[in-house]
């Protein structure tokens, strides 16, 4: 999903890739913020 948030008074896409079928499952999410002005990575999290 994509989605977008206000972090340290600018505007982040955070695009999250996780399992379809995340009932009942832990970690596999990788969420990675990204600034919409310039295309920059600011934040890589991945769960565990």
């Amino acid at each position: 999903t994509v989605s977008q948030h206000l972090a340290k008074g600018v505007w982040l896409w955070r695009v999250h890739y996780g399992a379809r079928d995340y009932v009942g499952r832990r970690g596999g999410d990788l969420m990675i913020d990204i600034d919409p002005a310039n295309a920059d990575i600011k934040q890589i999290l991945r769960g565990q």
